[in-house]
């Protein structure tokens, strides 16, 4: 990737941009009819859609800006798809992870993701919500 970015503490969304954007989603400075911000410049010009997850949803589900859509069903991911987690099952989405391979268990796809923070690669789409007692998700289809 081009830029230097820099790592927040919680640095999910940021990484999944990163990402998405590397794989051709370009950026957008400015807000003009249905496209909204998603950008980063730098540690203190950065839009809150870039690094924050319920922003990043927004955005991705409510704009051209990435043009993304629900999916129902986790067999319906496919590469560069994005999963967001509620941890605790509050309605505080909490994580973003990105679909960066799939596996074929002989009868099957099963989406594995990758994500930043806590920085795993290539791990089953459900892993926290088989880790966490509660656990709700979201699954986003980019289709950019």
């Amino acid at each position: 990737m081009g830029a230097l970015y820099y790592t927040w503490n919680n640095d999910c969304t940021n990484f999944v941009s990163q990402a998405l954007n590397y794989g051709g989603i370009p950026e957008r400075g400015t807000t003009s009819g249905n496209y909204k911000k998603w950008y980063y410049r730098d540690r203190w010009d950065v839009s809150n859609s870039w690094i924050n997850v319920d922003d990043f949803y927004e955005v991705a589900t409510n704009s051209y800006t990435i043009f993304g859509s629900d999916l129902d069903y986790a067999s319906e991911l496919s590469l560069g798809d994005v999963v967001q987690y509620d941890i605790d099952s509050d309605r505080d989405w909490n994580h973003t992870a990105i679909v960066t391979k799939l596996t074929n268990n002989g009868r099957y796809d099963i989406p594995l993701v990758s994500y930043h923070s806590s920085n795993r690669k290539n791990v089953a789409w459900d892993y926290f919500v088989s880790k966490y007692d509660e656990c709700d998700y979201r699954l986003i289809d980019i289709h950019e």
